[in-house]
């Protein structure tokens, strides 16, 4: 533990320098309270697993999701939140209103995270079964619904593809009136072209 702390301190110092220079200090409260949320998620799956007990799939899913590869990944891969919190200082085009968003926990990201920890733990649930780790949120669900593999296999399919509608539900949001698919010239072909053609300002 002493390892990474002093890693996690190095890198924050390295951080803090370069907010400042950046003036993005606004960011370094939301990598430090980051941190914190991850070592408390991972701090309680490590109680669970020496524990031996099962969470129920609500709280299974609820701590989880703050170890997924995809929130740990998004604010600074189980890497959204971490990476976005940590990165966020060298760009220029993120300011505080968009930490705060992201720390808002607003539907897209929550919805994104969900679907990435259930397609993890579909693909890793044998293999951490097998090696005796701590049961995933597949076991949970068998256990706590008495439901056979196949009909929680299939459970997480339906919840997989609820997860896809829910990220494009929120994908396509109205605004001044307008939506992506009906107008998606104006509201949604802009998106594509900062997420795949112009270079983020670093």
């Amino acid at each position: 533990m002493k390892v990474v702390y002093q890693f996690t301190m190095s890198v924050y110092q390295d951080y803090e320098c370069d907010a400042a220079k950046q003036d993005k200090s606004f960011a370094l409260p939301c990598f430090i309270e980051t941190v914190k949320q991850i070592s408390r998620a991972y701090n309680q799956e490590l109680k669970w697993v020496t524990g031996r007990k099962m969470p129920s799939f609500d709280e299974y899913i609820s701590n989880v999701l703050s170890t997924s590869c995809l929130y740990v990944n998004v604010l600074s891969t189980s890497c959204l939140y971490v990476l976005l919190s940590a990165v966020v200082v060298g760009m220029k085009s993120v300011d505080k209103e968009t930490i705060d968003w992201l720390l808002s926990y607003p539907k897209i990201v929550v919805s994104a995270a969900k679907l990435g920890r259930h397609l993890e733990d579909l693909g890793s649930h044998e293999r951490e079964n097998k090696k005796g780790q701590m049961m995933t949120v597949v076991d949970c669900y068998m256990k706590e619904r008495g439901v056979s593999k196949q009909e929680t296999l299939r459970k997480f399919a339906e919840l997989v593809e609820d997860g896809w509608k829910d990220v494009n539900t929120e994908w396509f949001i109205y605004n001044n009136g307008e939506d992506g698919y009906t107008t998606p010239e104006k509201s949604f072909a802009p998106l594509v072209i900062d997420l795949f053609m112009d270079a983020i300002v670093l």
